[in-house]
């Protein structure tokens, strides 16, 4: 009982590893994109 859990537990943080990382990626790419954008100052 005790070793499922902690398998479990390390599934949920991969997977807010994951959801950390696809959301940093998509700050990353709309500020990539809007850096052209903001270059006419």
């Amino acid at each position: 009982m005790l070793s499922a859990f902690f398998t479990l537990q390390r599934v949920f943080c991969r997977f807010c590893f994951y959801v950390y990382d696809y959301y940093e990626f998509l700050f990353k790419a709309r500020f990539l994109l809007n850096m052209p954008g903001q270059k006419n100052w």
